[in-house]
């Protein structure tokens, strides 16, 4: 196969991929608080997760000073996803997983998040 012809199945299968989004939450596991996110590409988020604690970085700042005692006690869970749809554009893909986000955060009450 011709580069060319690599190139254009390459191209073929990642506009073919499946796109999941959603909401996702970072959850201390000793005091259960949690920090809720949305995101359009959820493996992304997963191995951004992943990474930062491997190299003890912190995902947002409002976690920093429980991270910095003890990232470990951190986990990622997934609370809803949402695949887009073929005739959505990226723009209506990322309202949708936001307004997701605005809905999932009725679930819980303000002493539960940080």
């Amino acid at each position: 196969m011709k580069n060319n012809e690599k190139r254009k199945k390459l191209k073929e299968q990642y506009a073919s991929r499946r796109v999941m989004g959603g909401v996702y939450a970072i959850r201390h596991v000793k005091n259960g608080k949690l920090m809720l996110f949305c995101t359009t590409d959820m493996p992304g988020s997963i191995n951004r997760f992943n990474f930062a604690q491997q190299i003890g970085g912190c995902l947002h700042p409002k976690l920093r000073s429980e991270w910095g005692k003890n990232g470990s006690c951190f986990v990622f869970e997934l609370v809803e996803e949402l695949e887009k749809k073929e005739i959505q554009s990226d723009s209506e893909f990322k309202q949708d997983v936001e307004a997701l986000l605005e809905i999932t955060r009725e679930r819980y009450t303000l002493d539960q998040l940080y």
